[in-house]
């Protein structure tokens, strides 16, 4: 019968413990490693109301006056993913999100702040909704409301 100081001076089980001991502190090493990561997910793209063509010379839609056919929602979750705080210094430019030629952009407006003071700000054109440079911590995110017209 062996006894545990015989199991330890196997050579076997040195080679395992090493191993094991190099396997934990990669790990931890990974884990603790510093990196600045800024995720968007688009959450949801929802047509709210189009004009079938059929009947489409007979109604007419309006917002602010002005026509407005296939009108469209898209939503988008802006997350600091990383582990280290993302500065407003740390952009070189802001975040923009682009679409298409043929949409065109109404509005946009920040929904949630996580905190509720993150203090982001948000701006558009016709073709482009743009996220102003700022602090986002770890974890810290927006959420966008982004209204288009002729949406596909």
């Amino acid at each position: 019968m062996s006894t545990l100081a015989d199991i330890l001076e196997s050579n076997i089980t040195r080679t395992v413990l090493a191993a094991l001991a190099i396997g934990v502190t990669l790990g931890i090493y990974l884990l603790n490693k510093r990196r600045k990561s800024l995720s968007y997910r688009i959450v949801s793209k929802t047509k709210l109301l189009s004009v079938d063509e059929a009947i489409g010379g007979r109604v007419q839609i309006l917002l602010d006056g002005e026509p407005a056919a296939n009108l469209g929602l898209v939503l988008i979750d802006v997350e600091n993913t990383g582990n280290e705080p993302i500065r407003s210094e740390d952009f070189v430019r802001p975040l923009v999100f682009l679409f298409p030629a043929r949409a065109a952009v109404i509005s946009a407006e920040i929904t949630k702040a996580k905190p509720s003071n993150l203090g982001a700000t948000v701006s558009f054109d016709s073709s482009s909704v743009t996220l102003a440079p700022t602090l986002m911590n770890p974890a810290d995110s927006v959420s966008l409301k982004v209204l288009l017209k002729q949406f596909d």
